[in-house]
Parts: C-alpha cells; structure tokens; sequence
C-alpha cells in the first residue's frame, strides 16, 4: 500500500473514533433517593485509546530520512525481512513522529512480528493523527481484538467502597461511612462525587475544615456541576468564624441574653432581658403594712403607763420567686445559645425515608439521625 493511499480519505468515521477515544457516560447505580449524598455512579470507563497528537514538529531533513526508511521498510517488508522492516519503521516515526502513515505502517509491521500491544499502540497513534480516516472502523476493530479492555479491579474497588459508604451512612454510621468513601478516593482520585459525600459526611461530623477542602476539591473535578451555587454557598458557610458553646454558655449565665447576642440571635437576646427584667422587677416588689402598737411606760413619778403608737413595716414577698425566675430564664437561654453555637458548625440532622415495595405489604421507613 502506497504512503500516499490516504490523500482522498472521506470523513465518515468521525463518530466511532470518538467513541474510541472518550469515556463513555457511567452507568447510574441503585441508590436510595431520600440521600442527601451523591448516587453511587460508577467512575468513568478508562478509553481504550489514550494516544494523543505530539507537540513537537520534526524538520524537513528529518521528514525527509524518516520518508526514505519507510522505502526501505517496504522493500524490506517486501522481501520477507520482517526484523530489518520493523526497525526501519521505528526509526522513521522516531524522526518524524506526527505522520499517520508511518503509524499505520509501524502497527501493521508489529501486527505481522505478533506484538499485539505495540500494534494497538501504533494504531491508536495513527486515530490520534487522522481521526477521521476512512479505514477508522476496521482500526477500531483491531484495536479491540489486539487489545480487549480487562477487567478494572481499581475502579470495582472504589465502587464497592463508594456503596459501603452509602449503606454506613443510610444506617446513622457516620465514622465507618467517612472510612469507606475515604478508600473509594484513594481507589480512584478523579472520582468527584465520592469527594462530594466525604465532605459531607465530615461537616456533619464536626470537622468543618476537611468538609470545606472536600467541597472545593468537589467542584474543581466536576466543574459543571449542577449543584455548583449550592455547593459554593455551602464552601462560605464553612469559612465562616465557628460559635462556641461554651463561650455563648457562659456568656449567657454572666449576662442575661448576652449568650443569644453571641449566637447572633438579638431577638431572643432581647426577649431575655426582658424576661429577667420582668422577673427581677417582680421579685423586688415591696408591700407595706400599717400596725397599731400599744407600748407599757413609765411616769417620773415611778407609776406605769401604756400608751399606743402606729408603726409602718416593709416586705418583699415575691423576692425567692422573682430571684428564681430571673435565674432560671437567664440559663435557659445560656443553654439554647450553647445547643445553638454547637450545632451551628455542621449537619444537626437528617431525615431519611425509604420504601420498599413487597408482594403483598409495602414497608416504609423513616430514619432520624441527630448529631
């Protein structure tokens, strides 16, 4: 076949040399749809090409030898000297690396010294150069057969992993679920969804700066996302100063209400203080009692007397009352703006409802989880 077979190729394969060449969309799993996390998607099929276009670009002196060891090759080829055709061949795409037809050469010299990996390697090279050949079809087709696609444990891991972490989490276990989606990462680093649900699961866990990391690393995988405002929403949220509950706590039991003016809650601060105020207010009420009072004397003379006198006394009866009160709604309100403040840094609680359908019954079920 002559170096110059191809200068009329038609366009005509250009979609089945793509599909050699990109990944195909994963294929959705099972998963259950009252989650909050990611569905258990497979990762991304590795392609069966991975050749691509050199950026170097050789000389004319050099496109010039690689042009006559591919004479030499052929009339070496011709005459049955299969080894000095094969390294011929190898030198001229060494010189010049971006011409299709000495790949297609190359991959056919392999093919014929039964080198199966080194003639797929060629032929893809030469898709990689000439997408749209006219023989794209037929390469694609011995591409497979000299290069059938084998069994990825790697991504069988990380999947196996992805849907432990699903299950853990489904069942309120969050360590052992923060675990399981960890190993899915380590499995496979590009996967974005499984840095998705790590994320989430370690904000609900407390552990706001990995959660913020993972979030990020989320969109920078899957720059198109969806869910991309809410996930950046959820990035600032993360980057904001924590509360702490004991601060707010002790604030609170010091100050009336000063605990809910931590928490940035100034209307339940102001309730407070008018709650105690109230309190206080009532418990220092006085009530005043008038009172005869009849008092023995004494004359100069030696004889006694009696005579009577009015007297006023002062009380505050509603004092213990008043003063438990006060106290009572100032810690009250010291507790609700520490629960506050901690719960503040992360997933308080989730609900998840499942519903599985039997032969004769369906069975519902609803799950609580409160950290």
């Amino acid at each position: 076949m002559s170096l110059t077979r191809r200068s009329s190729a038609i366009v005509r394969r250009t979609v089945a040399t793509a599909a050699l060449l990109v990944p195909g969309i994963a294929r959705a799993q099972s998963s259950s749809t009252s989650s909050p996390l990611k569905p258990a998607t497979e990762p991304p099929p590795r392609p069966l090409c991975s050749a691509v276009r050199p950026t170097t670009t050789p000389t004319e002196e050099q496109r010039r030898q690689a042009r006559d060891l591919a004479q030499r090759g052929e009339q070496a080829g011709i005459l049955g000297d299969s080894p000095a055709a094969l390294k011929a061949l190898r030198d001229a795409s060494t010189l010049d690396p971006t011409d299709p037809d000495l790949a297609y050469h190359l991959a056919r010299a392999y093919e014929t010294a039964k080198d199966a990996p080194s003639a797929a390697k060629e032929y893809c090279r030469f898709l990689a150069l000439s997408p749209t050949a006219q023989e794209a079809d037929e390469i694609i087709e011995k591409v497979r057969i000299l290069a059938p696609p084998r069994v990825d444990t790697t991504k069988a891991s990380a999947l196996a992993a992805f849907r432990s972490g699903m299950t853990e989490f489904d069942h309120g276990r969050l360590v052992t679920s923060d675990s399981a989606f960890a190993r899915a990462i380590t499995f496979d680093s590009t996967w974005a969804e499984a840095y998705y649900n790590l994320a989430f699961v370690r904000q609900m866990r407390g552990d706001r700066a990995s959660a913020r990391a993972g979030f990020a690393q989320y969109l920078r995988l899957n720059p198109g996302a969806t869910d991309r405002d809410a996930v950046a929403a959820r990035i600032s949220a993360l980057s904001a100063p924590t509360l702490s509950s004991v601060q707010a706590f002790a604030l609170g039991v010091v100050i009336p209400g000063a605990g809910e003016f931590y928490a940035r809650r100034p209307i339940r601060g102001v309730l407070t203080l008018a709650l105690v105020g109230g309190a206080v207010v009532y418990g220092l009420q006085e009530t005043k009692t008038t009172k005869s009072i009849q008092l023995t004397a004494t004359d100069p003379f030696g004889k006694p007397y009696t005579y009577t006198t009015t007297g006023v006394t002062s009380e505050r009866p509603n004092l213990v009352i008043g003063a438990i009160a006060a106290g009572g709604i100032a810690v009250a309100s010291a507790m609700d703006a520490a629960i506050f403040a901690h719960l503040s840094g992360a997933e308080a609680r989730r609900v998840a409802v499942s519903i599985v359908p039997g032969p004769t019954t369906t069975v519902a079920k609803v799950s609580l989880f409160i950290r």
